[in-house]
C-alpha cells in the first residue's frame, strides 16, 4: 500500500494527484464493503485472543490501530462512540460474546456499556448475570491474572452494588 502512495506522490505526471484521488476513494469503498461484511470492523481479525473463554486477548498491534481508525475515518463515526454504541446494540441483542471481542482492546469503557445496558434486563437476573460474567472482571481477579494491570476498586464496588440490587 505504502509503495502506491509513493509510485503516485513521486510521479511527475499532471495526472498523478488524480489518479492517487481515484486510488484512495477505491480503496474506501473496499474497507466499506469489508465492514458490511461482518458484525465487527476488519480490524478486530489482527486481535489475537490469549483466552477466547474468557475473551483476554493480546495487547492490540500497531497495525490493529491504524485499520481501526481508518475504519472510523472511512465509515465517519467517533472511534469510542462506535465502540459503546455498537457493544450496547450487541447487548440489547443477547450477544455478550462479540461484545466482549468489541470491546476489549477498550476495557475502559466496559464499566460505562454495562450500566447503559443494565436497565435493558430489569427483572431478568440470568440476563445481567451473563452481562457480568462476560465483560467484568473484577479489580482481585485482573490483578491476580496479572500484576502489572490496574484495576479501579471504586467501579469494581459499583458493579458489585448492581449486581445485588436486581
Amino acid at each position: 500500500r505504502m509503495k502506491i502512495y509513493e509510485a503516485f506522490l513521486t510521479h511527475e505526471a499532471r495526472f498523478a494527484h488524480t489518479a492517487l484521488r481515484l486510488f484512495s476513494v477505491l480503496e474506501d469503498e473496499l474497507l466499506r464493503l469489508k465492514s458490511k461484511q461482518s458484525p465487527l470492523p476488519p480490524a478486530f481479525e489482527l486481535l489475537q485472543p490469549v483466552d477466547p473463554g474468557a475473551y483476554l486477548f493480546k495487547t492490540p498491534p500497531i497495525a490493529f490501530w491504524d485499520a481501526y481508525f481508518e475504519f472510523t475515518r472511512v465509515a465517519g463515526v467517533h472511534c469510542l462512540e462506535y465502540v459503546v454504541h455498537t457493544a450496547v446494540d450487541f447487548i440489547r441483542k443477547h450477544d455478550f460474546c462479540t461484545s466482549a471481542w468489541l470491546l476489549s482492546p477498550f476495557p475502559q469503557l466496559k464499566p460505562l456499556v454495562i450500566l447503559l445496558c443494565w436497565p435493558e434486563f430489569e427483572g431478568d437476573v440470568e440476563s445481567r448475570q451473563s452481562l457480568l460474567d462476560t465483560l467484568w472482571k473484577s479489580y482481585t481477579q485482573e490483578i491476580g491474572r496479572d500484576p502489572t494491570k490496574t484495576g479501579d476498586q471504586l467501579v469494581d464496588y459499583w458493579v458489585g452494588v448492581l449486581n445485588y440490587r436486581r
